[in-house]
């Protein structure tokens, strides 16, 4: 058998675009090129306080592989979309300087997370100037992601600390109570035997973990999950994994405090709890990600194609 013209790899008309040849690749490394020295004179200063900040705070520690996350889901779009079409300059100079205008109001009022629609515009318009917004479009969750990169403003980050320390704290006297005398006086813990107040910190409210599952959460959606559904489960998931995790990092250290009293909690064996704590988040994520993915089933297969039928509906030559 032949492959007629109309079902040639080559042909335009089946929507497949053309790998990168290495003759071709002098304008994607070009186009990065000119990305990276824009985005470096403009938000310079920005990212080096980002550096600061994910050294910092233990909430943003996972900082410094989002935007190495973000560059390979780039570059893998851009090895399967192929070489750019044409370019549209008046779409993307219009993002490049409303974006460049937002850049300027972040910096005025000092709030990052601002800095991060001024960075997607211009990396957009970047995009839609080189290869036009179809091409753009690919890029669009490889852009969006760096948003776990920047620190949330400190009054919604305390405010959402308290709040699991709450929940956290409730969940933990609920399960204690049923073991032994336990009085919980809103984030401590008093309990039988034990001479002094085990206090659940902000260190134990979750709420670093919940930022890490989110982003976690929005990767494997992204390469894994089909449903707008199915995502936006696996990212709400990420509360209640979250204090599950933190409730049982409580617990266990109720229990050393009631075997082997309270001295130990003032050292480095502190955190030891976090060490079973963590894992069993990523595992209770992982399943809870596997789950979603058995309930989206099994994408829907093509029909059978005729015989004598290719895969276009013409007839295939002998």
């Amino acid at each position: 058998m032949s492959l007629s013209p109309a079902t040639s790899p080559e042909n335009p008309r089946l929507g497949l675009a053309p790998p990168l040849a290495p003759g071709g690749a002098g304008v994607p490394v070009l186009w990065l090129g000119v990305n990276v020295a824009l985005v470096a004179l403009l938000f310079g200063g920005r990212f080096a306080q980002l550096v600061g900040v994910w050294l910092k705070d233990p909430n943003y520690s996972h900082g410094f592989f989002v935007p190495l996350i973000s560059g390979w889901l780039a570059w893998r779009y851009l090895e399967k979309a192929g070489r750019p079409g044409a370019g549209e300059v008046g779409p993307g100079v219009a993002s490049l300087v409303a974006g460049c205008i937002t850049h300027l109001f972040a910096v005025t009022l000092g709030l990052a997370v601002i800095d991060f629609i001024a960075l997607a515009m211009v990396l957009r318009g970047l995009a839609v100037c080189v290869g036009g917004r179809p091409w753009a479009s690919g890029f669009t969750f490889p852009i969006l992601f760096l948003f776990f990169m920047f620190p949330l403003p400190g009054l919604l980050t305390a405010m959402a600390a308290l709040w699991l320390q709450n929940w956290v704290s409730a969940c933990s006297a609920a399960v204690l109570e049923l073991f032994t005398v336990c009085y919980r006086r809103g984030h401590s813990l008093l309990l039988a035997g034990v001479n002094e107040p085990l206090v659940v910190a902000a260190e134990c409210s979750g709420l670093r973990q919940i930022v890490a599952f989110v982003a976690l959460g929005a990767l494997i959606g992204y390469l894994g999950l089909r449903t707008g559904w199915g995502r936006t489960l696996l990212l709400l998931a990420a509360v209640p994994v979250a204090i599950l995790a933190n409730v049982t990092r409580v617990l266990l250290m109720a229990a050393g405090a009631i075997f082997f009293g309270t001295g130990w909690l003032s050292g480095w064996l502190h955190t030891a709890p976090a060490l079973v704590t963590l894992p069993l988040g990523l595992a209770l994520f992982g399943l809870v990600a596997w789950g979603v993915s058995s309930l989206e089933g099994k994408p829907a297969s093509a029909p059978p194609c005729p015989a004598g039928k290719s895969v276009t509906g013409t007839e295939a030559k002998p």
